[in-house]
């Protein structure tokens, strides 16, 4: 709990300056966490190799380069930035079918598109709005369905969610957590005046909790 508070304190400063400095710092921003992200990837494989750790940072990178390029609507440079992408997945299920019984590769893989495609969208979401509201709705429903997951889950949760995932995890908390970002999401949407129907921003907040 004190490392939660701790790094809650130090990051959410600055993760918030960010925001408020733009599209570009956000963009800059997201492509260093790919890189970092893509790095934690490659260390978790059982049998690590220097092209799976070259691959699961490259792909996050050029994912979210290739999300700053469509932000600014540098559209011509969308047939480069798949030929990267497409080189860099031939390379990878090269690299799989060297190692038969090794599968690590393959589920770093699949991690690294899913997070990059997703850490892509940051700057898009960012320019969408000129002072970021949008963004900071994303933020803080995001950390409300963690936060209250994690203290509805201590404070009564009995039921295990996926046991053999993450044994914290309960039903009881899962609720809590969607609840939270429902609430959060419509009161950013009121506060912030998002320009969307309470109906809207339930279902915005449902969705980043599920």
């Amino acid at each position: 709990m004190r490392f939660r508070i701790l790094s809650a304190v130090i990051g959410l400063p600055f993760l918030y300056l960010f925001v408020f400095l733009g599209t570009g710092p956000v963009g800059g921003l997201v492509i260093v966490v790919a890189a970092v992200s893509g790095y934690e990837i490659s260390r978790m494989a059982i049998h690590r190799h220097r092209l799976n750790d070259l691959l699961t940072v490259l792909i996050p990178i050029v994912a979210c380069g290739m999300g700053m390029l469509i932000t600014y609507n540098q559209t011509e440079w969308w047939p480069l930035g798949a030929a990267i992408i497409f080189t860099l997945i031939v390379a990878s299920l090269i690299q799989l079918s060297r190692q038969h019984r090794n599968r690590s590769l393959f589920k770093s893989i699949l991690a690294t598109i899913y997070f990059g495609t997703l850490l892509a969208h940051a700057p898009a979401l960012r320019a969408i709005d000129e002072n970021g509201w949008w963004m900071l709705t994303m933020l803080l429903t995001t950390f409300s369905v963690d936060s209250a997951g994690f203290f509805v889950g201590k404070a009564i949760g009995r039921h295990k969610l996926v046991p053999k995932i993450s044994p914290g995890k309960s039903w009881e908390g899962a609720v809590g957590g969607i609840i939270a970002g429902i609430a959060v999401s419509m009161a950013c949407a009121s506060a912030l005046n998002l320009g969307i129907s309470f109906v809207e921003a339930s279902g915005i907040g449902f969705i980043i909790a599920m």
